[in-house]
């Protein structure tokens, strides 16, 4: 089914794209060590990311975690780019 679809989405002009990563927010209260520490964990063996994070007002260790992500992803070679 999801192939379909993404066949279906590229016919029509749309790109589509998953995530691969994740800091891990979406479940439970975290600080902001811990969703650095699951991000630096669950990211290692892939060299393009696709991060899932989440923005909402319950979301604010994600927030505070950002700096650190970025700086981490700079440090080890990674560059940012818009998906389209």
């Amino acid at each position: 089914m999801k192939l379909e679809c993404m066949d279906l989405l590229a016919k029509e002009g749309y790109y589509y794209c998953d995530w691969n990563t994740s800091n891990g927010d979406d479940s439970g209260s975290k600080s902001a060590k811990q969703l650095y520490n699951y991000f630096v964990d669950y990211s290692k063996g892939y060299n393009n990311l696709i991060v899932s994070m989440h923005d909402s007002s319950t979301k604010q260790t994600t927030a505070e975690a950002l700096d650190d992500i970025i700086e981490y992803l700079y440090n080890n070679g990674y560059t940012f780019h818009r998906l389209d």
